[in-house]
């Protein structure tokens, strides 16, 4: 019997996040203006990009894998699938602690070798050498 997911259908119908809860709050009582210009511009770029529905998919895979990690690619948000992500050994061990201590983080792309040769910016000859090895090492 699988008693996990019921739980974690009760678990996101508690957090409940909404684009209403995400705001921006001045440090400075100088800068109120700025932050309410701010709040006004970030509710409508939330409502262009539709945030509703990345916080949505944020509060139904919290419960389950424990954290969610987003990525910003251009002016998109994409989920990045945990199983991709190695992070430093140096996490803190006290308990119930959640701050990753360490200032490393590793994304695992996997890639087509026509996808790196068509990547700009990286030295042409290693990228067609490393394709090369690829192809035949099969």
């Amino acid at each position: 019997m699988n008693i996990v997911n019921p739980q974690c259908g009760n678990a996101s119908k508690n957090i409940d996040l909404d684009r209403k809860d995400v705001r921006a709050r001045a440090n400075d009582g100088n800068d109120f203006v700025k932050s309410l210009i701010y709040n006004a511009e970030l509710k409508d770029w939330m409502n262009k990009k539709k945030f509703s529905i990345v916080l949505n998919r944020i509060t139904e895979n919290l419960p389950i894998y424990g954290s969610c990690i987003l990525e910003k690619v251009d002016n998109d948000i994409k989920f990045v699938p945990l199983k991709n992500c190695i992070f430093d050994p140096a996490v803190s061990n006290k308990d119930l602690s959640f701050d990753i201590q360490s200032p490393y983080f590793i994304k695992v792309d996997y890639m087509q070798p026509w996808e790196m040769e068509k990547m700009s910016g990286w030295n042409k000859d290693e990228v067609k050498q490393c394709t090369e090895d690829f192809r035949n090492s099969r």
